[in-house]
């Protein structure tokens, strides 16, 4: 059992180390819980956010013995500045977003499934995907 502090610290890394162990040069930066970052306008950059959906209550006991599920998404919004090169540049880092959580489960218990991109619209200075997982933990109450 993990609490939702301890869960979403833990998703947080997953993310980090496999996107620092990536193929881009120098690392993009990510925006997270906790970190502010003003976007570079020469650089490809992502936000990580994660968001809880709905729960459940999975089993019936005492009040500190109860076990419930809680559901979410991990989402990592992929920003690379337009021009040459561009679009291999945000096939990469979609690859290694989606890596990042693809078949993984942490020490904790935190499952991920249904790891999969969008292509989204350019904005003026970018070209930009969003990368998405479901994910689903035990807690208790």
């Amino acid at each position: 059992m993990v609490t939702t502090d301890a869960a979403i610290e833990e998703m947080t890394d997953v993310f980090r180390v496999a996107w620092l162990a990536g193929p881009i040069s120098p690392v993009p930066p990510i925006a997270y819980r906790g970190v502010e970052l003003d976007p570079p306008d020469d650089a490809s950059w992502c936000r990580l956010s994660i968001q809880h959906t709905d729960g459940d209550q999975e089993t019936l006991a005492a009040a500190g013995g109860r076990e419930f599920q809680d559901n979410g998404f991990v989402f990592v919004q992929i920003f690379v500045p337009k021009g040459s090169g561009a679009d291999q540049i945000l096939a990469q880092l979609i690859d290694v977003a989606k890596g990042a959580f693809r078949g993984v489960t942490t020490t904790s218990g935190v499952v991920f499934w249904e790891v999969g991109h969008r292509d989204l619209s350019d904005e003026p200075q970018y070209i930009r995907a969003n990368v998405s997982a479901q994910f689903w933990y035990r807690t208790t109450a």
